[in-house]
């Protein structure tokens, strides 16, 4: 870190707080304007507006009551709180963060609600057909169950366990001056080692699938205009199952013996097979 580990929190929380801040009193000050100064063509967008200034609202609260920071450290990505000198302790703090994280998800889910809604305003035949009333109910619920469904995932599977504890102890402390027991926090394995010591095979995967994909689905977003080069993910895609075998096949002992050697059956010590002979006579 380039700035002394004090001052940054410093400058991370006056951030967090005046920013939480304008973000209450700015969509406050919006939903006021879209109850009372709404042109009536606005129909039922203003109730989008409403519904996103809400989750807005709530996702500003939480920033400032959390305080989140986000530490990576080899294949781990943790956000973590402070609450050594907070009233909240380390099982609220981490409630916290799985709020905090459910909210971000369910601001994330809204960008595509509010996309396919504007998309309905110009194609009359789609909102006739999929942004009726009740259809534009479900749609407005979606953010709220991608929600739950996010803050689920982060509480059973990225909670944190001995195992992270003492995975995060050391970097913590030499890096930051931080005991673990001082944090709360939610983490995530990308991967890890296996018992002999390798990495899980994720680089494959990552690499022709999940960027390509990235790339090709962002340039039309960002109207970027590539023609037929994008194709390139077809080429990717189509290595990936011809790849993708090798690194079992190899990682695995056995297999691994099988192929460089060719043998097919286990092959028996010859002292054993002596004694099963002697026993048989």
């Amino acid at each position: 870190m380039m700035i002394p580990l004090d001052q940054w929190k410093s400058f991370l929380k006056t951030t967090q707080l005046t920013t939480g801040s304008f973000g209450i009193i700015l969509n406050v000050f919006l939903i006021l304007l879209i109850i009372f100064r709404s042109p009536k063509h606005l129909g039922a967008y203003k109730y989008l507006m409403i519904y996103i200034s809400i989750v807005e609202i709530v996702y500003s609260i939480l920033e400032m009551i959390t305080e989140p920071h986000v530490f990576t450290n080899g294949p781990t990505l943790t956000v973590l709180r402070y609450f050594k000198h907070s009233r909240i302790g380390r099982n609220q703090g981490f409630y916290l963060l799985v709020m905090y994280a459910g909210t971000f998800g369910q601001s994330i889910a809204l960008f595509g609600v509010h996309f396919i809604y504007r998309y309905g305003a110009v194609d009359n035949v789609f909102r006739k057909k999929y942004l009726g009333e009740r259809k534009l109910f479900i749609l407005f619920l979606i953010p709220l169950i991608y929600a739950l469904w996010w803050s689920s995932i982060i509480f059973f599977f990225f909670q944190p366990s001995t195992e992270s504890d003492e995975y995060l102890r050391i970097p913590l402390l030499q890096n930051y001056d931080t005991k673990v027991e001082d944090i709360s926090y939610l983490i995530v394995f990308f991967y890890k080692p296996n018992e002999i010591g390798y990495l899980e095979p994720t680089l494959i995967p990552v690499v022709l699938m999940y960027v390509p994909a990235g790339v090709v689905y962002s340039l039309p977003m960002l109207n970027i205009e590539a023609g037929l080069s994008t194709s390139f993910v077809i080429v990717t895609i189509a290595i990936y199952p011809a790849v993708d075998p090798l690194p079992t096949m190899f990682i695995v002992e056995n297999f691994r013996k099988t192929i460089l050697c060719g043998c097919w059956e286990d092959r028996k010590p010859k002292s054993e097979s002596q004694n099963r002979s002697q026993t048989i006579h």
